[in-house]
């Protein structure tokens, strides 16, 4: 049966695992077969720390502050998108509609006002 290791960073925080190893890998400095999750089988909260012996979820202060640090650092990223030519084609069709229509209701106006 293949094993997973889990890792932690110089900071013991969790960062990441290896799959499918083999049943007879040694575990390097910083690995262990523990896996991170709480007592009842559930995640836990973000920075997970490797104790020495366990895994410890952050606390709700560490975990704001983990997150604060993680969303500063993703990249502001604006993306602008191009309609299509069939989307464009579309609009255009129904920018003539409406203008169609505005010129019908006018000249029905006309209409009625000479009747």
């Amino acid at each position: 049966m293949a094993k997973t290791v889990y890792m932690w960073d110089s900071n013991n925080k969790y960062c990441g695992a290896k799959v499918g190893l083999p049943d007879d890998y040694t575990l390097a400095a910083n690995e262990t077969f523990t896996k991170p999750e709480g007592e009842n089988g559930v995640g836990l909260q973000t920075p997970i720390i490797w104790t020495g012996s366990n895994w410890r979820g952050g606390t709700d202060e560490e975990h704001a502050e983990y997150e604060k640090k993680r969303l500063s650092t993703m990249p502001n990223i604006s993306v602008k998108i191009e309609p299509s030519k069939s989307d464009q084609a579309l609009n255009n069709i129904g920018l003539q509609l409406a203008q169609t229509q505005t010129q019908i209701q006018t000249t029905n106006e006309a209409i009625n006002a000479l009747g």
